[in-house]
């Protein structure tokens, strides 16, 4: 699989390009995760050195691919997860730039009414 050599790499660049990271979990840990939950939290370094332990916090899940031979189901079975922070959630390759802008909202509650904030 090609995309093995990211393994255990984290890009976090400054500015509007999102974080991206990869790890490998075997499908029983990958199971429990709620993939879309868009506040996972990775802890990075040495567990019995707490001082040398970052946290990357509010992070989702991308994609996660089989990396191993055999059934896909298996629990042992290892999978390439790519994760990324808020920025990579909101943006993909058909829209440059994300946007919390809403329009033309209608108010539930009456008929052919819209919410004011929403006409501009």
């Amino acid at each position: 699989m090609p995309l093995l050599d990211r393994v255990n790499h984290f890009y976090c660049p400054a500015g509007r390009w999102p974080f991206r990271g990869w790890v490998l979990l075997p499908r029983g840990e990958y199971d429990q995760l709620d993939p879309y939950s868009s506040a996972l939290q990775l802890s990075v370094g040495d567990p019995r050195r707490p001082d040398n332990v970052a946290t990357l916090k509010n992070l989702a899940v991308v994609r996660a691919r089989c990396a191993t031979r055999g059934l896909a189901g298996d629990d042992d079975a290892l999978y390439l997860i790519e994760l990324t922070d808020a920025r990579g959630v909101l943006s993909n390759r058909w829209f440059q730039h994300p946007t919390t802008s809403s329009y033309n909202i209608r108010a539930p509650a009456y008929p052919d009414v819209f919410h004011p904030a929403s006409m501009n």
